[in-house]
């Protein structure tokens, strides 16, 4: 059986994935997203959901576990805000 290989991100890489989703979306805003383009977000920022016809990454999560697993948070009002930036973002890329 093949394993599965999980490759976890330092917080600054999820803060950088996080800037980067942001502008690929600011470009891409109202406009259908390519096959590579899609490829390209799932490569990069796994975590990936769809709605309404738009991939969207939430690296914010991804961050919030990351720095939760290193030690770098501990306080879970930290990674509540975290998780609340993610809904925030994820609601001004669809519109909401």
């Amino acid at each position: 059986m093949a394993q599965l290989e999980l490759r976890t991100y330092s917080l600054r890489e999820a803060r950088e994935n996080t800037q980067r989703l942001r502008d690929m979306l600011k470009k891409k805003r109202g406009k259908q997203l390519s096959p590579m383009d899609l490829f390209y977000m799932r490569a990069y920022f796994g975590d990936v959901c769809e709605a309404r016809g738009v991939y969207v990454a939430l690296i914010k999560m991804a961050e919030a576990r990351a720095a939760r697993e290193s030690g770098l948070i501990k306080e879970w009002k930290e990674i509540a805000k975290l998780h609340s930036e993610a809904c925030e973002l994820t609601a001004k890329i669809l519109g909401v």
